[in-house]
C-alpha cells in the first residue's frame, strides 16, 4: 500500500503546471506521516503518528475524487482532522471533502496486565527483549473491548505481510504456535 500511494503521489506531482495539485502539495497533502495539513508533529502520541494516505483516485462526472484514510492517534479526535480539512479548504475553495465512516479508537496501555502478560511471554519464548508497540491500522482487535493485535512477526525476519507471496516459515509458525497457546492457558486461568 505504501508504494502504491508513493507512485500515486509521484504521478499527482507530476501534472504539468497544475495550480491546485501544487497548492495541495505545498499544503503537505501527500505527506503519509503527521502531514503538515493535518497539524504535523503535534499528532504524535504513544500510540503512534497520524497518517494519511490517499487510497483511491477516480474521475466521477469530470471531477476527481481522492479516497483517504486517516489513521488517527488515540489522543487526536476525528473532529480535529475535520476542523484541519476545513481549514484546508479555505486555501483550495474547488476541494469538497466528506468525511465519513470514523471507527472507534483502541488504545490499551502498555501496563495493562494483558499487554504485560503477553510481552513477557513472547519474550520468554523468543529469547528476545521486546517493547510493545502500538500501531495505526485497523485490526480485529477492534471488535472487542480490552484486545490487541498480538501477531506472529518475528524481529529480524523479512516482513512480507500484506505483500505478494506473504508467507512464514516453519520454525516462525511453529514458534508462534507455542505462543498463542501459552498466551491462551496463561490469560485464560
Amino acid at each position: 500500500m505504501l508504494l502504491f500511494f508513493i507512485y500515486e503521489t509521484k504521478l499527482l506531482k507530476s501534472l504539468p503546471q497544475n495550480e491546485f495539485v501544487n497548492k495541495l502539495d505545498n499544503q503537505g497533502f501527500f505527506e503519509i506521516t503527521s502531514p503538515k495539513y493535518l497539524g504535523g508533529e503535534n499528532t504524535i502520541d504513544e500510540s503512534g503518528s497520524l497518517t494519511s494516505n490517499i487510497g483511491i483516485i477516480e474521475l466521477v462526472d469530470n471531477k476527481i475524487c481522492l479516497t483517504i484514510n486517516f489513521r488517527v492517534p488515540v489522543n487526536t479526535s476525528f473532529d480535529y482532522v475535520k476542523e484541519k480539512m476545513e481549514i484546508l479548504k479555505i486555501d483550495l475553495p474547488n476541494l469538497n471533502i466528506e468525511l465519513n465512516n470514523a471507527n472507534p479508537k483502541l488504545y490499551v496501555p502498555k501496563d495493562s496486565y494483558l499487554v504485560k502478560t503477553l510481552t513477557r511471554i513472547f519474550n520468554e519464548e523468543t529469547n528476545f527483549n521486546t517493547e510493545p508497540i502500538a500501531i495505526g491500522g485497523g485490526t480485529y482487535a477492534r471488535a472487542f473491548k480490552n484486545c490487541v493485535a498480538f501477531g506472529a512477526i518475528m524481529p529480524g525476519e523479512k516482513e512480507t505481510y500484506h505483500q505478494a507471496n506473504e508467507y512464514i516459515n516453519i520454525d516462525n509458525l511453529i514458534l508462534a504456535t507455542n505462543i498463542y497457546a501459552r498466551a491462551i492457558y496463561e490469560l485464560g486461568k
